[in-house]
């Protein structure tokens, strides 16, 4: 196969993934598709945006996928706007950034949650960045474990993030 075959196959599969993933946040959301976008970035560029500037939590990998689900929602409910974001799907393919209205997926977490982690490895990751990178929500795998970020410096206060180890939970105000 040519190597002009072979891109025109991998673009038609990109292609076809996009138009699912659309015609799936649409039809659960009832919005119209067009108020989705797709973004084009260099994955190491788009961490650039926040990785060394918020501090992380080590989280261990064999949390409860619940557990953080739930730390995911609760991030959404703490945001009091309809801000734009950039929110990162990752497939066995490559990786697409959605740009939407934060209040799209406050609508139904859980449809964003379970698209997030469509990738061959099954390893957790899942990025949702404000377009001006004001608020973020952040689960990256690492060798030995999770690092969750969580930034809302549209806050009076700090977000209050919560250690998970294994199954157990323990309150805290992050670190790293």
């Amino acid at each position: 196969m040519s190597l002009s075959l072979k891109e025109k196959l991998k673009l038609s599969v990109i292609e076809k993934e996009k138009k699912t993933i659309l015609q799936n946040i649409s039809n659960n959301l009832h919005i119209d598709s067009n108020s989705i976008t797709f973004e084009s970035h260099d994955y190491n560029v788009f961490l650039s945006k926040f990785i060394d500037n918020i501090e992380y939590q080590p989280i261990d990998l064999s949390v409860n996928e619940n557990l953080l689900f739930n730390q995911f929602c609760d991030f959404l409910n703490s945001i009091n706007n309809n801000n734009l974001v950039v929110f990162q799907i990752i497939t066995c393919n490559t990786y697409y950034y959605l740009k939407l209205h934060i209040n799209n997926i406050k609508q139904n977490p859980a449809l964003f949650w379970n698209i997030k982690v469509d990738n061959s490895n099954k390893m957790l990751e899942c990025s949702l960045v404000a377009i001006n990178n004001s608020f973020g929500f952040s689960i990256l795998p690492t060798e030995n474990f999770y690092e969750l970020r969580i930034w809302n410096s549209g806050m009076a206060t700090h977000i209050q993030t919560t250690k998970l180890r294994g199954s157990r939970l323990l309150n805290s105000t992050g670190g790293k």
